[in-house]
């Protein structure tokens, strides 16, 4: 696959911006990013992987780059590490006029793009993302945070992204656990959206675990175009953006409970089993297409059961979500494969305790 292709993201609030898809992206990345000194954010693993070609890139054009790294994983997406950025940024004399280039994944989009929200009231940021998650979902939309001891992603800003340049060449390079990640994001957009796309993830799922460019090209793409339409049109998750958050409610709690050990896209997949036996008991959701959910979940090969500590403790933490209102358990679900329920305009439905228990307990057999 040599072309590259263009989608556009049109934000209700700032201007719009392009997220390129292809591979070989980098030299057209370093000739169109915005202009100013660049500051060039990448945990450690993946700094090792791309970062000394883009310098060396960066270079020849005359902008070299202050480089700030930090550890790989979820455990860095906190505020000791955006403020020991943001002290580096502040020691190297950045100013105004600087563009953080974010490259990596999802921790590394989130926790670059806040550091950019927020450094001398608001800079530009320019994603690159190298994971299969944060193409499809972490770095389109301009959602921006960090973790904390209470929660997921509890304190950040809506910050948009300058361009987006999602490389496909770096999926090569990519652990197994980091494409069970993605692939959960791709099954979310597809039951929220487009119901053909999910019998396409399922029919290719051989395809996209061995990251063939063409098959990861189309579907990477179509993600980015449900995202993209979603996000245009509700910017700041006030209404129909919420369904995006279709099985994140649960895998939020249980990423907390792990101690962030548990990775984002077996949260995610087993949130949207448990949200989506919510949906059926909730009588929004026919059993046939919970089913073929559950069972696209396993042939697409990312069904996962979780162990975690207690129950109870779990749904105590989903009341602490930032998507719950008045300490009461909200979620984004299904009324069908490809359609969500609107729950009177507000995207979301409140849930009881005592039935979310009864959903993990029929999925989970705990």
């Amino acid at each position: 696959m040599n072309s590259c292709r263009e989608i556009i993201v049109s934000p209700q609030k700032g201007p719009s911006y392009p997220v390129v898809v292809g591979v070989g992206l980098w030299a057209r990345a370093v000739a169109t990013i915005p202009p100013g000194r660049v500051c060039l954010i990448a945990d450690r693993t993946v700094f090792d992987l791309y970062g000394p070609s883009l310098v060396g890139a960066l270079e020849r054009t005359g902008r070299a780059p202050v480089k700030v790294t930090f550890p790989a994983g979820e455990r860095s997406k906190t505020r000791r590490t955006k403020v020991g950025i943001e002290d580096r940024m502040l020691a190297e004399g950045l100013g105004r006029d600087t563009v953080v280039l974010a490259l990596g994944g999802g921790v590394t989009s989130d926790l670059a793009g806040f550091v950019a929200a927020t450094y001398m009231r608001g800079v530009p940021y320019v994603n690159m993302p190298t994971s299969l998650l944060a193409m499809v979902d972490a770095t389109v939309g301009g959602k921006t945070a960090v973790d904390t001891a209470a929660g997921k992603n509890l304190v950040g800003a809506f910050h948009q992204p300058s361009m987006v340049f999602v490389d496909l060449a770096s999926l090569a390079t990519l652990p197994r656990e980091e494409t069970w990640c993605g692939l959960a994001e791709m099954v979310k957009h597809a039951v929220v959206a487009d119901a053909g796309y999910l019998s396409f993830l399922k029919q290719k799922a051989a395809a996209l675990w061995r990251g063939e460019p063409d098959i990861c090209c189309e579907a990477v793409c179509r993600s980015i175009e449900i995202k993209a339409a979603v996000v245009s049109q509700d910017t700041t998750e006030q209404g129909v953006r919420r369904v995006l958050n279709f099985g994140h409610t649960v895998a939020h709690a249980l990423e907390q409970q792990a101690g962030w050990r548990l990775s984002h896209g077996k949260a995610v997949a087993a949130g949207m089993a448990v949200e989506a036996e919510v949906a059926f008991l909730l009588g929004l959701l026919a059993a046939d297409d919970r089913d073929v959910l559950l069972g696209v979940l396993r042939e697409v090969g990312i069904w996962h059961v979780p162990t975690f500590p207690d129950p109870d403790r779990l749904v105590h933490v989903m009341s602490w979500d930032k998507k719950a209102f008045g300490g009461k358990i909200r979620m984004a679900l299904p009324e069908a494969v490809g359609r969500m329920c609107s729950g009177n305009g507000e995207w979301s439905v409140e849930v009881a305790p005592d039935l979310v228990l009864t959903a993990l307990r029929r999925v989970w057999g705990v």
